[in-house]
């Protein structure tokens, strides 16, 4: 658990590459908790640009966390994938009823240390959001 944690503070002060070892030695040690480490690996690959392997963690999760479906909308963006990225984004939107695009990247993703990568991640949830 411990590593796992440790693995998401590596993806907040932007070493996310860092991030996957970690949550790569957690899981040789306990192997059973598969959900939770493909939910925080899908998190360490988004930030770390590698969008087609954060969206195959996020297709393996029986329930993508409402965290994790903000940064598939933004591995669809970045794919070219506008469509999938506006379908997540109803999800986000039904989930977080009355709150605005601003006000859901406060609540689950404004953790990074460098401020640009969740100002990037706004400005995607707009483009998507104003494409529909």
């Amino acid at each position: 658990f411990i590593l796992s944690i440790r693995a998401i503070f590596l993806n907040h002060t932007n070493r996310p590459e860092q991030g996957l070892e970690e949550i790569a030695e957690a899981q040789r040690r306990d192997p059973y908790a598969v959900g939770w480490y493909d939910d925080f690996r899908g998190v360490l690959l988004t930030t770390a640009g590698r969008y087609r392997e954060a969206a195959a963690c996020y297709a393996k999760m029986a329930t993508v966390t409402p965290w994790s479906l903000i940064r598939l909308i933004i591995c669809h963006f970045e794919l070219g994938e506008i469509s999938q990225a506006q379908d997540v984004l109803a999800k986000v939107k039904a989930h977080y009823r009355g709150m605005s695009l601003d006000q859901i990247v406060d609540t689950e993703v404004d953790f990074y240390q460098d401020a640009a990568i969740c100002g990037r991640y706004r400005e995607i949830l707009d483009r998507v959001d104003k494409a529909q």
